[in-house]
């Protein structure tokens, strides 16, 4: 395998899927931070048009419609996570500055607290993570109750096809 980077014909290198699928992902998380096309280009060093393009790609790939209720609820969980802590992590940026005055303080700590509720509440509760232990238990104790019954029917199956042979010495009657 070769060290050499592919390169399109414009000379600039052409970049692993991972890390095309980081940079719309970025793209479309400083989206929905309020950055217009434009300024994300330039902080991403890419044209406005690649931008559009990152930001339908991943609603498209995001699209509810064709996801399960499970899918959603992770998704819509990851998102909130995301956005919580960014939002703790900038207004602690901003508590922290010694150029930030009492107020701008007083409100970064607000989105702080309020951060942390949110992120709270996204952990599932002990009641629900004890009933998840039970469903796993109990979905492991079917399954080895079902693979026990379908070792017995084989075994049933393979006894009715098997004939005795004869004792030595026993002669057969037609």
């Amino acid at each position: 395998m070769s060290n050499e980077q592919t390169v399109h014909a414009g000379g600039r290198p052409r970049l692993s899927s991972d890390a095309v699928q980081k940079r719309r992902e970025e793209a479309y998380r400083l989206y929905l931070l309020g950055f217009s096309q434009r300024e994300i280009g330039e902080a991403l060093k890419i044209s406005q048009g690649a931008v559009s393009q990152a930001i339908e790609a991943v609603k498209q790939l995001s699209a509810w419609a064709a996801k399960t209720a499970k899918e959603r609820s992770v998704e819509l969980n990851r998102q909130c996570y995301d956005l919580a802590m960014f939002t703790i992590h900038e207004s602690a940026r901003l508590l922290f500055s010694p150029a930030s005055d009492a107020n701008v303080k007083v409100a970064a700590l607000g989105r702080i607290q309020h951060g942390c509720l949110l992120l709270s509440r996204l952990a599932p509760s002990e009641e629900m993570i004890a009933l998840t232990e039970q469903g796993t238990w109990i979905n492991a104790e079917l399954d080895r109750i079902v693979e026990e019954l379908s070792k017995e029917q084989e075994e049933k199956k393979m006894q009715n096809r098997v004939q005795p042979l004869p004792q030595p010495g026993s002669q057969r009657q037609w």
